[in-house]
Order: structure tokens, then sequence, then C-alpha cells
């Protein structure tokens, strides 16, 4: 078999610099909010001394992949709902291979999230209590928002899992299962703007912000084309 001819170069901007124009921004916006979190931080290795409290070190980096996890899951939104442009803009057939592999990281880091934090907790009461982790039990404001995390971190697993297996499962309703995806970011951006720690930061919360708008904006638009 011959290999498939390369596409030509449209007018303009090559699809090779395209391409690496659209990686250098996506590490830009993974880059930029772990840059603002090691500033604030001031680094890794003295948190896990003793002149900090048990599982401090597990905390910080816990909030470390909080925020790994919700650009990650932008990206995945953003890939998602304009993949057939975005592989049209960069000169590829298709980024379905792309799409999928940023959904698994997305899942795996956002696991993360909660399993440093039980971590932490573990280290620092000396009690392994992973159902308090698991589903939060309701109560003040720092709990309720503990619980919606959670929630969130499930309608993201359900989302994943209906593009995997709901094509062969349940090839009518899939799709609708997947835009959990959409649930779950809106939910985790209010579960870390609410009780983050360098969630309030100026750049924060404009980059959050600004990623929260586009989300809207392209969740819109996805809406009115399935109206049409």
């Amino acid at each position: 078999m011959t290999a498939p001819a390369r596409p030509l170069d449209p007018p303009g901007v090559p699809y090779a610099l395209r391409r690496r124009l659209a990686l250098a921004g996506a590490l830009f916006l993974v880059a930029l909010p772990l840059g603002v979190f090691w500033a604030e931080v001031g680094g890794l290795s003295h948190y896990f001394s003793a002149q900090y409290p048990p599982g401090q070190g597990a905390y910080i980096m816990m909030r470390a992949a909080g925020h790994l996890a919700f650009v990650l899951l932008f990206l995945q939104l953003v890939l998602g709902s304009n993949v057939r442009a975005i592989a049209r803009w960069v000169g590829r057939p298709s980024l379905l291979r792309l799409h999928r592999a940023l959904g698994g990281t997305t899942l795996a880091v956002a696991l993360l999230h909660p399993i440093l934090f039980l971590w932490a907790r573990t280290l620092r009461s000396g009690l392994f209590e992973p159902l308090k982790v698991i589903l939060p039990p309701p109560g003040d404001y720092y709990h309720n928002r503990l619980l919606l995390g959670a929630v969130c971190l499930y309608l993201l697993m359900a989302a994943i899992a209906a593009a995997i297996y709901g094509p062969r499962l349940l090839p009518r309703v899939w799709r609708r299962v997947h835009l959990l995806n959409y649930a779950a970011f809106f939910g985790l951006w209010l579960h870390a703007f609410s009780i983050g720690s360098e969630t309030r930061h100026p750049v924060l919360v404009v980059l959050y912000g600004a990623m929260v708008v586009l989300v809207i904006a392209f969740g819109l638009r996805r809406l009115l084309g399935a109206i049409r």
C-alpha cells in the first residue's frame, strides 16, 4: 500500500506551522495556571518537611492536579466542539485519536485530584476514610462544594464512558450522555472558584472566566446546530 498523499498547504500559513501554533497555544494554556500556582506556593519540596503539618505536600499536589484537570477538560471541550474544523485547519483527516487520548488523560488527572486529597486527609488525621472523599457528606458551604466536585467527577466519568462504549451499547443516546462533559466543566469551575486557593488570583480569574465564556459559546452553537 502507498502512503496517503500529504495535503497541499493552503495559501498563507502552512499546515506544519498551524500545527505548531495549535500545540503552542495548548501548552501555554496548561503552563499559565501551573506557573501562577508555582509562584503562589513557592515550590513544593519544603511542604514535605517537618515545619508543615502532615499531608501538606499531598494537599499542594492535589491543587496542582485540579488546575491541570480543569484546563485539560477545557481543551477537550474545545476540540470536541470543533473537531472537524480544527482537523481541516491543521491539515489532518481526523483528530479522533487525539480526542480520545486527551479525554483519557483528562480523566486520569481528574481522578488524581481526589486521590491526593484522600492521601492528605489520611496523613493529617491518621484516619483512612475514603467514603468521605468518594461521596462527601453535605452540610456546610465547604462540604457542599466538595460534594459538587465529586458529582462533577462522576459526570465526567459517565461522559467518557458514553464516548467509549455508547456507540455500541446506546447508539441513539450516547451523544446526549457525552454532553455531560459540559455540566462537569461548569460544576468544576464553581467548585474551584468557591473553595480553591489560587483561583482568585487575577490572572486565573480572567483565564478561567474566558474559558467559561468560550465553552458557553461553543455549547450554544452546538445546540443551535442540533435544533436546525
